[in-house]
Order: structure tokens, then sequence, then C-alpha cells
């Protein structure tokens, strides 16, 4: 008997307790539960060769089971003789039926806590309580510490995986690099200061601004700033998601809470505990989610999705968003009892074209950034250029900048930033007759045309990728990527892709 505690898994210790009351009794049950909440219960495992349902993860209401009776009086529930008329419990007739004649359910009790319940149904032939009542109770003694074992393992390793998931996100937090954001001019200096001072506190930050402005940067900086740095900054952009998930994915769901939920599911609000949220493009949260943000942000609480049972969230909310919330409160498509709750303090950022001063040490930034991304040496950035780039008005602002950049890098030479014409300039318009080649053509033609200045080479000092300033294994990646050839014979191109000697 003792071998049931030999393993903590579950279905092994299942097919244990079946073959060892089965050698005994014949024909036999089997089935764990445990208790979710006060109302649900939910099936373990079930061993049964006549009805081998419901399946593993099925959830049931306790208050008509007779597992529920079990748990709520902490001790065995025997139904003698099965009737399938009778309605004592939901489970009686549907095993009356199948050619069971005995019901018993023994809680499954450790340091005086029920944990789950071990159900057994037996043939009519034999009593329940005459032929397996108490051996069947010592079996579930043994069941009540297997189960307890195996829910601690697999307790552990769920808090291993979690444990793993934010270790990756705070590398990837550190690897992003602290701060980074560029405040040259006057104005921008002033609100570096504002989120300094802000920063030290727990004060709900709402950030408004045109899109593309940086609105995410400062507040990853806030973040950074604060005590609340050793946490995670969680982003959760509001408007990118559809609207009937969007209560899921900020709060969480409980398996069973909606079709496709096939397991339990935490909430950004409970990843962010101990660190920060920012809820990006809030103002286009619908109404049933601006109740329960509302609700979180002033009771610090929450509550999953098809779940009961609330769960206290220390989580630090930066709201951002570029709609005119005040014009929205007024026409009742936004909360204004939210609006005040997420604009204790407002930060205004200004559009890329009302900061000339911070426009050059911006474009460096971002140059030396995007050189990183790929794999190679900063160009040089001319004044010519800066000033060409600060005639533009950039109405996508800092996001249509490093786009931009990036282009013009990956189109450009190595040594030199040299910028295409833009928009609306004298030069573009000269030239707007002409097609304008997608960003995939124009990568492959600078490819192709670096290859045949090198005569196929890709590797040494004359080589494509020296030509273009990248490691010879980055160009052969972008080769691929882009479907490239390299000239000359099939013997001769697989030379040019390795080094020689």
């Amino acid at each position: 008997m003792t071998s049931v505690l030999s393993t903590v898994d579950l279905e092994v210790v299942l097919e244990r307790v079946a073959r060892l009351l089965r050698r005994h009794f014949g024909a036999t049950r089997i089935a764990l539960h445990r208790r979710l909440d006060a109302q649900t219960g939910e099936v373990l495992l079930i061993d049964d060769p006549r009805l081998p349902y419901p399946a593993r993860g099925h959830r049931f209401d306790l208050r008509r089971s007779i597992v529920g009776a079990a748990l709520d009086r902490r001790a065995a529930v025997v139904v003698e003789h099965l009737d399938p008329a009778a309605r004592r419990f939901e489970e009686e007739r549907r095993l009356a039926l199948a050619g069971y004649g005995s019901l018993a359910c023994f809680p499954l009790i450790l340091d005086r806590n029920p944990i789950g319940v071990l159900e057994i149904a037996h043939d009519p032939a034999d009593g329940m309580m005459e032929l397996c009542y108490h051996h069947a109770e010592r079996v579930a003694r043994l069941v009540a510490i297997a189960l307890h074992n195996s829910l601690m393992v697999e307790e552990v390793h769920r808090l291993n995986r979690l444990l793993a998931r934010e270790n990756a996100d705070l590398k990837a937090q550190v690897a992003r690099g602290q701060g980074g954001y560029v405040a040259e001019g006057a104005a921008m200096r002033r609100i570096m200061e504002q989120a300094r001072r802000v920063a030290a506190t727990d004060a709900a930050v709402l950030i408004r601004g045109e899109t593309g402005t940086g609105k995410e940067g400062l507040a990853r900086f806030i973040h950074e700033q604060s005590p609340r740095a050793a946490g995670l900054f969680v982003v959760v952009n509001l408007g990118a998601i559809p609207e009937g998930l969007i209560e899921s994915e900020l709060f969480g769901h409980e398996k069973g809470a909606f079709t496709g939920a096939t397991g339990r599911k935490r909430g950004q609000f409970e990843r962010a505990h101990g660190g920060t949220l920012l809820l990006d493009e809030v103002g286009d949260a619908p109404p049933s989610v601006q109740v329960r943000l509302l609700r979180a942000l002033q009771e610090h609480r929450i509550r999953r999705v098809g779940g009961g049972e609330e769960i206290g969230v220390d989580v630090r909310v930066i709201a951002a968003t570029h709609r005119p919330l005040e014009e929205m409160v007024a026409q009742g498509r936004f909360r204004e009892d939210l609006y005040y709750r997420i604009n204790a303090f407002p930060i205004h950022l200004p559009p890329l074209r009302e900061r000339p001063d911070d426009l050059e040490p911006l474009v460096r930034h971002l140059v030396a950034r995007i050189a990183r991304r790929l794999n190679r040496r900063p160009p040089a950035v001319s004044g010519a250029v800066v000033e060409r780039l600060r005639a533009y008005p950039w109405p996508g602002n800092v996001r249509e900048l490093e786009n931009f950049l990036e282009r013009a890098m990956i189109l450009g030479p190595p040594e030199e930033l040299v910028v295409p014409d833009l928009p609306g300039t004298a030069a573009a318009g000269a030239q707007e007759e002409e097609p304008v080649p997608t960003f995939e053509e124009g990568v492959r033609a600078l490819l192709e045309r670096a290859l045949r200045r090198s005569g196929g080479k890709i590797y040494g000092p004359d080589g494509a990728a020296a030509l273009l300033g990248l490691k010879p294994t980055t160009l052969q990646g972008k080769l691929q990527r882009y479907g490239v050839q390299v000239a000359g014979r099939r013997g001769r191109r697989r030379r040019a892709a390795a080094p020689s000697g």
C-alpha cells in the first residue's frame, strides 16, 4: 500500500490505488477531485472502466455534488444504494445507470485542511460499508499525502517557469540600458526634471502627446528612476488588443472562463506586481474595462475573468494617450472618475517639430542605437545632414525619424550618413514622377551593388561585407533573407561564402 507514496505523479498514484482496490473488490470507479473555491470543484483524475469521464480539468458545482458534502463535513459520505430516480446528489443518477450500486466520498485531509476528495463507486452486489469502507479510508489517508506532494511539486514547477520568464524580462530591460532619453532643449529638460521628481513617488502619471513622441520611453525612464526599478516594467497597448480580450490581458483568467481558456493565466497587473504597469493608449479602453481599471486603481485588488477570488496587487500605474480625454469625458466616452484617477500628475510631451534643440543629439543617439542593431560602426553625421533633417516637420515624430535613419543607414555608405530626399523638399518634388522602390527592393539593390563592386567576394578588406560595414556572417544572413545570389558559378559561390586559406 505504501507504493502509493513512492511517486508524485498523480496519474501513477491513481492507477496504483485503482489496482489495489480492484484486487480486493472487483469493478470499481476511482476519482480524485479538489476544491477551487467555495462553490467550484475540479476533476483531477478518473479511472473508471465504465464512465471514463468527465475529463481532467472539468469544473463542477460543489453545492450539488457528493464531493462538496464530503468537503463541508470533513467526513466520509456514503450512499449505500444508488437510485437513478433519487435526487440526493448530482452524480447518483449517472453512476446508477452505469451499473454502480454504492458510492463513497472520502475527504483527503492533511494538517486538518481538506485538500481534495477520493471518490469510489462499487458494484451493487457488494455493500460499500461491509466490504471496503475501512480499507478505502486507510487508502484515502495515503492518497491525501500523495496529492499534497504532487500539488507542491506542480506549484514549484509553476513558480520556476514564472521566475524564468520574469528573469528573462529583467535581462531584456537591462540590455536596453538605463535611460537613453535625449533632452537637450529647455522644454525637454523641464519635462525630465518633472519625471525625476514624480518617479520618487507612487503617484499616477498621465503622459500626453502625439503618436511617436516617446511616451513609452518617458514612462520607462520614470520606472527606472523610481524605487520600483528592480521590478518589472510591463507595457500594455490597449489600442492593439481586440476588445473582447482586453480584460483577460489585464486581469488574467481562470481555466474554462471562456472558449479557448485551457488554463489559468495571470494578467499584466499580476505580472507587474512590485513594478510599473504602462497603460498605453488608455483612451481606447472600452467602458467595461474602464470600470474594472478604476476599481483596480482605487482598491489595489483585481479579480481574474471567471474567478471569484480577489487578488491584491502592488503596482504603480502610468497611463499614456494621444487622444483628447477631456472631450471624451464631456461626450461620455471616458469615465470622469477614471480620468481624475489617472491624471494625478500630467506630463505633456511636445512633438519633435517643437524641439529643434533636441534634433541633433537625438539623431546621433538614434544612429548609434541603429548601428548596434545592425552590428556595424555608426557612420559620421555631418552638420549639413542635420540641417536637412531639422528642416522637415516629422509628423510621425521620433518614431518616423528612427525609421527614416535606419533606412538611410541600410541603403547608404557605411562611413557617412547619407539621407534620401525627404517628402516635400525640392529634390523630392523634382523626382516625384520616378517610381519609389519598396524597402526590400532598396535593400536588395544595395546588396547586389556591393557584390558587383567586390566581384562576388564577401570576406576580406575588399569584400562586400567591408564595403557595407557589416560582419561577413551578418551579410550572409541578409543575402539569404532578401534572396540575393552571389554572381558566378555555384562552386565559386560556395568559395566566396567562406574565408580562403
